[in-house]
């Protein structure tokens, strides 16, 4: 039990000297770390699972993206107010209106994808998983 004690302090330690040196050549105030705080994009990310949000990402289809609503009276103001929601990019019709969905299929229906013009939310970045 002591031998692996050590081994997970050292690995910790390892991993705060990568973040440092990374902080010296990533520009830091572009990434946020947290926490996952609800479990809409389960399987996929649980709560408790430690994330990053790139800013400086360009959101790709697949992609878990954060946003809010850009204003009220929207469709986006409807279903979420004014939260921070991290959900994933499936599609994206020729006129713009992209199709946004927690991965959490007890909870979203996949069949009817809600749709959102560009000017109704602001995406703020993309969300990468921390795999520790």
């Amino acid at each position: 039990m002591k031998k692996i004690l050590i081994a997970s302090g050292i690995i910790l330690s390892v991993l705060a000297m990568l973040f440092l040196a990374l902080g010296y050549v990533i520009d830091t105030r572009d990434l946020e770390f947290g926490k996952v705080e609800t479990n809409s994009m389960e399987p996929t990310l649980k709560p408790g699972d430690w994330d990053v949000l790139d800013r400086k990402a360009t959101p790709k289809i697949g992609d878990i993206i954060v946003f809010h609503c850009a204003h009220e009276n929207t469709k986006c103001f409807e279903m979420y107010e004014s939260d921070r929601i991290g959900h994933r990019l499936t599609s994206i019709d020729p006129d713009g209106c992209m199709h946004i969905i927690g991965d959490n299929k007890e909870i979203f229906n996949w069949d009817t994808l809600p749709c959102f013009p560009p000017e109704d939310i602001v995406i703020e970045g993309v969300i990468h998983k921390l795999w520790f």
